[in-house]
């Protein structure tokens, strides 16, 4: 298992790579207290620790005043979404960059030495998504990857998906691939980097050895978003990324589901929002259009191998409210 580390080894002879955390935190006081004095007690002095406010309404900085210099505080003009994320990781110093949101607890000293490994010994990986688990039950939750999550919830293997608010990227790496669309604001963003580093013949994985912990705090999720934005940014991601055949086969499937969900659950209004906004700026997101490679088109379809059946996710989702993003 390439995940396992040989922490001696790490200790005596590893070449260790700087490391930073950023975390961006909206509207959630409590949980942002909460993780900083928790990565402050657990991190020694030499990983950065960077939050990004997005225009909370109780400022950040004064939540987190008595941790003084220890933390560096980004505030912006308004809440801007992922394009929190593109900034903290633009000032962050390391060559590491773990992403948390700030409901997300429990990344310990441990794990960053797990991660600082694995980019030292997988010099293709420029991405690492963590297992998740709920901060309360401990089930396993937040799983975007397209496999069985029973068979493959502890185990590595490559995936085409990144979960933003648990992920360590390669810094440099990540700013090539062009960062997070920030016209994203939220939903898809991982997917969308995920390709532009296959793109750039970078691998993306999955490591179970990583685990963090999500509370999942309602502050700041309003009911509607999902509908809106995982609507809206599927057809941008398909625009940015798609090949016309993998438009056509992903894209269409996609807005039938949530067409279904929406209706289901009362946001059949949002949905159709959502598909107006969509086409509305297209112009703008064309500009920007990157189609991926046939070579990473391939390795698409390789992971794709592994998705679970259509009567799988109908069984899974259908009967399924609120599914959270």
């Amino acid at each position: 298992m390439w995940c396992e580390v040989f922490i001696d080894a790490f200790r005596i002879g590893g070449v260790v790579l700087a490391v930073s955390v950023v975390i961006i935190s909206y509207n959630r006081p409590g949980e942002i207290k909460r993780n900083i004095s928790e990565l402050l007690y657990e991190l020694n002095s030499e990983v950065e620790v960077i939050v990004v406010d997005n225009d909370s309404e109780v400022p950040v900085r004064s939540v987190l005043v008595e941790f003084g210099e220890r933390i560096k505080i980004i505030e912006m003009d308004n809440n801007v979404g992922v394009a929190a994320r593109n900034a903290g990781v633009q000032q962050a110093t390391g060559e590491i960059v773990i992403t948390l949101d700030d409901d997300v607890f429990g990344l310990t000293a441990h794990d960053v030495q797990l991660i600082n490994e694995q980019f030292r010994e997988k010099e293709s990986v420029a991405a690492i998504n963590f297992r998740v688990i709920d901060d309360l039950t401990e089930k396993q939750i937040n799983w975007c990857h397209r496999r069985h999550l029973n068979e493959w919830g502890s185990k590595e293997f490559s995936t085409y998906e990144i979960s933003e608010g648990a992920v360590a990227y390669r810094r440099q790496a990540f700013l090539d691939a062009g960062m997070y669309p920030a016209y994203f604001f939220i939903s898809h963003e991982g997917p969308d980097v995920a390709l532009a580093l296959m793109n750039m013949d970078w691998d993306v994985v999955y490591c179970p050895d990583i685990t963090v912990r999500h509370a999942h705090s309602m502050g700041g999720r309003p009911g509607w978003r999902r509908y809106y934005y995982d609507t809206r940014n599927m057809v941008w991601l398909g625009v940015r990324r798609y090949p016309l055949a993998l438009f056509l086969r992903k894209v269409p499937l996609h807005l039938m589901a949530m067409l279904f969900y929406s209706l289901r659950d009362g946001y059949l209004s949002v949905y159709f929002k959502a598909l107006y906004d969509s086409t509305r700026r297209l112009s703008e997101v064309k500009k920007d259009r990157q189609y991926i490679s046939k070579k990473t088109y391939q390795r698409f379809k390789e992971i794709e191998r592994y998705n679970p059946s259509l009567l799988y996710m109908i069984r899974k989702r259908v009967f399924k409210r609120e599914v959270s993003i």
